[in-house]
């Protein structure tokens, strides 16, 4: 379990650096959709998902990102992540549009949206073609943001409180997460990457 959610709105197509750079070490990499469900930070667990605009879950689908090493398929580690409700929204109403006619797709975003016809217009542009999907320097950019450093620090610049055991079970699973990266990279590649990441 892994706290990782991205806000990352930019096109399917964007390009894909650490991918590109992890099939030049040889690393295979594969995303796979779960579906809806909760990472350790929600706070809604017990609540059921509702249609949007949300007021719980402020979070997207779940993904599983396997990478493998092509010379040694012992070496292979998966990562569980979180995408946004912004993406999850706009694959929600990407949805709609391919099952309904303009004036019924309308009446239905005016029902989600109220009065706010501007906000239900803004949904229904050209844009809206290509569900949003996260590539592997999305995923891979959240387990480098959460990487935990010490507790203190890591609780400030999350928003947590030193004290709270659900923070501390949330640290936890960073650092393990963060862990099985340096399972399958060498410090080298590793290196590597974070320069990537910061380029992105």
């Amino acid at each position: 379990m892994t706290p990782m959610t991205t806000s990352n709105n930019k096109p399917a197509s964007k390009p894909d650096p650490v991918k590109d750079y992890l099939e030049t070490i040889g690393v295979v990499c594969h995303i796979q959709h779960i579906g809806p469900s909760c990472p350790p930070f929600c706070e809604d667990k017990s609540k059921p998902f509702m249609g949007f605009p949300r007021r719980n879950h402020i979070h997207g689908d779940e993904y599983r990102l396997t990478l493998t090493r092509t010379q040694n398929t012992s070496k292979c580690e998966s990562f569980q992540y979180w995408d946004s409700m912004h993406n999850a929204e706009r694959n929600w109403l990407i949805s709609i549009n391919a099952r309904m006619g303009e004036s019924n797709r309308q009446d239905a975003l005016l029902a989600k949206h109220g009065a706010n016809r501007t906000r239900a217009n803004s949904w229904t542009m050209p844009a809206l073609k290509g569900k949003a999907t996260p590539n592997v320097t999305d995923i891979s950019a959240c387990i480098e943001r959460t990487r935990p450093e010490d507790y203190e620090s890591w609780c400030g610049d999350f928003g947590y409180e030193p004290d709270s055991r659900k923070a501390h079970a949330i640290w936890e699973a960073c650092n393990a997460q963060y862990r099985q990266m340096s399972h399958i990279f060498t410090p080298a590649e590793l290196a590597r990457l974070d320069e990537l990441l910061r380029e992105y």
